[in-house]
């Protein structure tokens, strides 16, 4: 699919590691900012073992799982945000996929990519974000995109049409060129069994669509796949988000297996950790059944517990205890099968 000039593909599950490519031509990025250059990877890992726990715990959070279709959805947003300078419909992206499967992940690289910065003429702010919490309120939707830009205002003060205007003009005064929508979904306003033809997104769906085109920014929405009805509900959505990367869990396979090996060179621990031989691997996969959420808890977890023990690597026991604290209370302990 092409929007403005990109070819998006469209990921049907997670894609092998080596068709994924990062800075340094490995499985993962760093967060640097979009005009920074990017330090090499085992040399921003070395850096990061001899920092304390937090940084180094950190480290490891920032780490980017780059599969192809994380890849895909994480270039074209850049494009989207690049381009949104210099022309007038940089257009727009859906990413979808199930909770845990790294849509919100990838608006933090964005918000990591083109943070917020004060210049010496002003506040610039490329990427704004925004959470959409259940039964979103337009007026709530606007407010909180202004105090990202800086400004505080009260819902009772003014119409939705005005801070429609405050917005328009906030963007051109902080140079905003993105719009994130985190849990897009929640813009539904009526039921699935509703025609195609009544405009589901309601409106603040309404309200976007002319900020759209007002502001002249790139909006991105990430959402579960109902995401897609909602934008199929009318033409005009469709034509904005035209272009959509499904993100999908890992699969139980040797492709999730070449996941947990890149994660653990990333590690920021001295010894090597071998999380990805089969044993290990497939209760990894069971502990978090391929959601890309529950695995960086997971090891996230399990780093804590080895750094507090002053460990070297993440170890069996680490991963146990570490499944205990992040797991699903229901279900068996994976790592209790297995020995250390």
């Amino acid at each position: 699919m092409v929007v403005s000039g990109v070819k998006t593909e469209h990921a049907d599950r997670a894609a092998e590691p080596d068709a994924a490519r990062s800075v340094g031509g490995g499985l993962f990025a760093d967060p640097a900012p979009s005009n920074a250059v990017r330090e090499d990877p085992e040399l921003a890992r070395q850096r990061a073992i001899q920092g304390d726990k937090a940084s180094r715990l950190q480290f490891f959070k920032q780490r980017v799982i780059l599969t192809r279709a994380f890849q895909s959805a994480l270039d074209t947003a850049c494009f989207l945000v690049d381009q949104a300078e210099y022309v007038d419909e940089p257009g727009g992206l859906m990413v979808l996929g199930e909770g845990g499967c790294g849509k919100s992940f990838l608006g933090e690289q964005l918000i990591a990519r083109y943070p917020r910065h004060e210049t010496l003429y002003r506040l610039e702010v490329p990427v704004a974000l925004v959470d959409l919490y259940s039964g979103p309120d337009e007026k709530d939707v606007m407010i909180a995109i202004l105090e990202q830009h800086g400004e505080r205002v009260s819902r009772n003060d003014v119409t939705a049409n005005t801070l429609e205007d405050k917005l328009v003009a906030s963007f051109a005064r902080v140079g905003g060129r993105c719009l994130v929508l985190d849990e897009a979904q929640r813009l539904a306003t009526f039921t699935a069994s509703k025609r195609k033809s009544d405009r589901l997104m309601g409106p603040v769906g309404e309200r976007i669509k002319r900020i759209y085109s007002r502001a002249r920014i790139a909006i991105i929405l990430l959402g579960t796949p109902a995401l897609r009805d909602l934008i199929d509900s009318d033409a005009q959505y469709r034509t904005r988000w035209s272009a959509a990367v499904t993100l999908q869990p890992f699969e139980r396979d040797s492709v999730f297996l070449g996941v947990l090996n890149g994660l653990s060179r990333a590690l920021p621990l001295a010894g090597p950790s071998l999380l990805s031989s089969e044993e290990v691997g497939y209760a990894i996969w069971d502990a978090c059944e391929g959601y890309f959420r529950r695995l960086k808890n997971l090891l996230t977890n399990a780093l804590a517990i080895a750094l507090d023990e002053g460990a070297t690597s993440i170890q069996v026991r680490h991963l146990r205890v570490a499944f205990v604290r992040t797991g699903n209370s229901d279900m068996a302990n994976p790592f209790d099968r297995l020995k250390g």
